[in-house]
């Protein structure tokens, strides 16, 4: 009992305690049903506190609403009633209380008055306490979770309300159940294929209130009170924390230096998550580099580049947190998955596999209880552990009503949980006399409203009836064993052919950039790093998004080549012998090598028709190519150039006209016009002989 007093405590939030609470009233026997909307509401109720769970030792039961008035008239002669139904006796009934409108018998209601109105479209806070020893339907021995109905009311009529729940821990759980959960540190990439900024509402998740740093600081809170949890990073996110905290330039052109603004809170975001990440409670795996889908990857034959994301990885954690990941514990990014892709897993280390909830198909259980939350599915390379959340925990987290009232979403979950330890508090043991335990897992979405982390990581983190544990210890834990099972979705579609045909041919257009730079150059790195952007978000269905990543590579190695590409101009060679020169280097901004190439079938090139050229920003060189001409003639030249990897990477057609003319055919025609003045002076001669004799 001590135990549930400590942290029944820390579960209390913080509350103004009223000077009295009047009115109180417990009923003996059953009264009639209560609805919430017994009037037009005229009031909108959010749930700022509530104390998680109580016990027999604790002396205070706390909330906290808060109310704004939307109607066009003020609110007075209020009074605020907490009713308390009948404990929940299965989940169906507790996810029905959730919806709207759904009434409860009373078997508890404590009314408190208030002075004062509400003006039009004014908020107030109404705080009220309760002492669990007063509630007669809470007994000293059997644990239970309740309905309570939170009414706001006017002169004795409802003007608002909202539904929450009350968990009664009566005693210490004999055999908690066994709590596998996760989160992903994961958010649209705020960096365009440029580099600079184009998420302008990241700088606002990473700032001091942000989604993304509560994510981290409850991740803090954890590691501080050792609690287990999985954390699964998406490395091309740190990877863009780690360049905006360099300094950068957001879309518009400003630019923020290193040190100051979002670039420093993206620093001291990863930093802080890189603290949280080496506890030894926490327990980090990383997906595919850019998040790629798996199974279209794999059915689009890109198994390299899989194999390449998955190492860059391991790489880009390991510097940006100073974690290597888990390789026994993986989660598919988006969580798609084919018997392909788990057998790629397997065949790489992982043994469990963190599953959405629908990835395979769970039968229903006895009594509507909870599903099994491991599945066992056989691969080829060996079999593998699904680590499954619970559907309908899961789906509280994405409903848009509770999600804009965090404290109150946070109790759904947490009650939840609960009612589903309620099922089987003790379940019989196996037949062979093995204890049975029991076992749960939620992923925590990435994508919470800000104040909904601190709100039910602390909750689920001191749950008295969950023993939080990491996937592979859950996995050992829950017994029986997960079920065999199959995939519900097995297949997957890969990226268009002629997408994947574009990828490679870039692919070796940035390698050959890479190879002409004399130094490391972070734009060639950063290009390779967009491919694979790109291709994941053609992995997911998304062509049109990875096409603007494409073509942003595209542009960027067009003008590396047109850097290094000749001005060429048609030239004339008035002799035999001449040079051919071109201009190189017009646009280079960083050392670059490459190799120029000429080739002319009728030209003689008696220095070699091949330059190797190392050119420096700012000084372009002339190269020229001493030629020998086989005549007065127009010869067509091809200039290649190429890349010190072999490929080319320009290739252009230059005229070359000579005048010059052949000696050979200068020598026959000098002796046929010889012969021609010898035949002629012959007959002349003879014509003039003839003459003179007659």
């Amino acid at each position: 009992m001590g135990r549930i007093r400590v942290r029944g405590a820390r579960a209390l939030l913080p509350f103004v305690v009223v000077s009295l609470v009047v009115g109180l009233a417990t009923s003996i026997g059953p009264v009639p049903r209560v609805a919430r909307a017994q009037t037009e509401a005229r009031v909108t109720l959010e749930l700022l506190s509530q104390t998680a769970w109580v016990g027999p030792t604790d002396d205070r039961f706390g909330l906290r609403v808060l109310a704004r008035n939307i109607g066009a008239s003020s609110i007075g002669d209020l009074d605020v009633r907490l009713t308390l139904g009948p404990p929940f006796t299965s989940r169906t009934d507790y996810e029905e209380w959730l919806l709207p409108g759904t009434p409860t018998t009373a078997t508890y209601s404590l009314t408190e008055r208030f002075d004062g109105s509400i003006a039009p479209g004014a908020v107030r806070q109404f705080p009220i306490v309760a002492d669990p020893s007063t509630i007669d339907v809470l007994p000293a021995t059997d644990s239970r979770v309740h309905p309570l109905l939170v009414e706001v009311r006017s002169g004795g009529d409802v003007v608002g309300s909202l539904n929450t729940s009350l968990v009664w821990i009566a005693r210490d759980p004999e055999r908690p159940v066994s709590f596998s959960w996760w989160t992903e540190f994961d958010a649209p990439l705020p960096l365009g294929p440029d580099g600079r900024l184009v998420a302008r509402g990241f700088e606002a998740a990473i700032g001091e209130t942000g989604s993304l740093t509560e994510q981290v600081d409850a991740l803090a809170r954890l590691a501080e009170r050792e609690v287990p949890i999985d954390l699964v990073v998406r490395p091309a996110l740190l990877d863009h924390l780690m360049r905006m905290s360099d300094g950068y330039e957001r879309a518009d052109g400003v630019r923020v230096p290193s040190g100051s603004g979002p670039a420093q809170d993206a620093a001291e975001l990863l930093d802080a998550l890189g603290r949280a990440a080496r506890a030894e409670t926490v327990q980090v795996s990383a997906l595919p580099f850019a998040g790629p889908s798996i199974p279209s990857f794999l059915a689009g034959g890109l198994h390299g580049d899989l194999e390449a994301q998955r190492l860059l990885a391991t790489a880009t954690t390991d510097a940006a947190l100073g974690v290597t990941p888990a390789m026994s514990v993986a989660r598919p990014p988006g969580g798609a998955l084919s018997d392909d892709a788990l057998a790629w897993l397997a065949g790489r280390g992982a043994t469990t596999i963190l599953a959405d909830a629908d990835t395979v198909e769970r039968p229903p259980q006895d009594n509507e209880f909870a599903f099994p939350s491991t599945a066992t599915v056989a691969t080829s390379r060996g079999d593998v552990t699904l680590v499954l959340p619970d559907p309908g925990t899961q789906a509280l987290l994405s409903r848009e009503d509770l999600l804009t009232d965090p404290v109150r979403a946070a109790q759904a979950v947490f009650a939840e949980l609960a009612v589903v330890w309620r099922e089987s508090p003790v379940p019989p043991d196996q037949p062979d006399g093995t204890p049975t335990q029991r076992g749960l897992a939620l992923q925590v979405p990435s994508s919470m409203p800000t104040q909904l982390w601190r709100q039910l990581s602390g909750r689920l983190a001191a749950a008295p009836f969950l023993t939080p544990r990491h996937a592979q210890d859950h996995v050992g834990a829950v017994v029986p064993v997960g079920p065999a099972a199959t995939l519900t979705a097995p297949g997957a579609d890969p990226p268009s052919s002629s997408f994947v045909s574009d990828v490679r041919r870039l692919r070796r257009d940035v390698e050959a950039m890479s190879s002409m730079y004399l130094e490391p150059s972070p734009q060639t790195e950063r290009l390779r790093r967009n491919l694979f952007v790109a291709e994941s978000a053609a992995s997911h269905g998304d062509e049109t998004a990875g096409r603007s990543w494409l073509d942003a590579v595209a542009a960027e190695t067009a003008a590396a080549f047109g850097s290094v590409t000749p001005s060429v101009q048609v030239f004339t060679l008035t002799s035999r012998d001449g040079d051919i020169p071109l201009l190189v280097g017009t646009g280079v901004e960083v050392p670059t090598a490459v190799t120029i190439e000429l080739e002319a079938s009728l030209l003689a090139f008696p220095e070699g028709n091949v330059r190797e050229v190392t050119l420096q920003p700012g000084r372009p060189q002339v190269v020229t190519f001493p030629v020998v001409s086989s005549g007065a003639r127009t010869y067509d030249v091809v200039v290649v150039v190429r890349a010190p990897s072999g490929r080319a990477i320009s290739e252009q057609s230059v005229r070359i006209r000579s005048t010059a003319l052949n000696a050979i055919a200068l020598a026959v025609t000098g002796a046929a016009a010889l012969v021609l003045v010898v035949l002629w002076l012959r007959r002349w001669t003879r014509r003039r002989s003839a003459v003179a004799a007659a």
